[in-house]
């Protein structure tokens, strides 16, 4: 049986009683492990979720939340050198603050750029709820990240395009227990391109057309 596990995070900025004042509240969530796919009934059942539980606080300016995808086990850690990729979709009530101009990891005093590999970007019409709490603006992006972070103190980090930087997602490690993976640099600057569009396709259909496109 393949090891693979997704990790969900919800983070919200809660709307003030006036919309010139800042957000006064950032919540961080811990996530689950699973090991199913990341389908797009599945990630918007999650923004669903989230959005009943912050239905009180609506409209919330923005949202986000992610999904990291390991190997499936030491073999395919090898095949990708050492990386994983990670889906982080956002929603806004304005649409000016998407794309994200960057999605980060800090460690240490150090900043790590995540490259992204594909994006999509559009108007969010699948649920009313989501709609009212979060906005109708999305983004859904598909980063490399260095397995290395997630067993490391780092922090993964969204700056918005406007109004909101230093968007912390996550502070990793996220689980105690070890997941058997290295704790080590990648071994190379990406993955063989064949080798990642094949894992991309298994794990997270709604990039499954990802080095198709290239």
């Amino acid at each position: 049986m393949r090891h693979l596990a997704f990790i969900a995070f919800v983070a919200a900025l809660v709307a003030c009683a006036t919309p010139r004042e800042e957000p006064i509240v950032h919540l961080e969530e811990r996530g689950k492990t699973e090991t199913i796919p990341l389908s797009a009934s599945q990630l918007d059942a999650r923004l669903v979720d989230a959005a009943r539980d912050y239905e009180e606080y609506a409209p919330a300016p923005r949202i986000a939340l992610f999904d990291l995808s390991l190997p499936a086990d030491q073999q395919e850690y090898d095949a990708l050198c050492g990386f994983a990729v990670i889906v982080v979709t956002a929603l806004v009530q304005d649409s000016t603050e998407l794309p994200p101009s960057r999605v980060f990891v800090k460690r240490d005093g150090k900043e790590f750029e995540l490259i992204q590999l594909v994006s999509r970007q559009g108007t969010q019409t699948g649920s009313a709820v989501i709609t009212r709490v979060f906005g109708d603006y999305r983004f859904d992006g598909l980063y490399l990240f260095p397995m290395e972070f997630r067993a490391r103190g780092a922090q993964v980090i969204l700056d918005f395009a406007r109004n909101r930087s230093d968007f912390v997602l996550s502070t990793f490690p996220m689980q105690p227990e070890p997941d058997g993976f290295p704790i080590s640099a990648p071994t190379a600057g990406s993955p063989d391109p064949e080798t990642l569009a094949r894992f991309v396709a298994r794990e997270i259909p709604i990039f499954a057309t990802f080095g198709n496109e290239r």
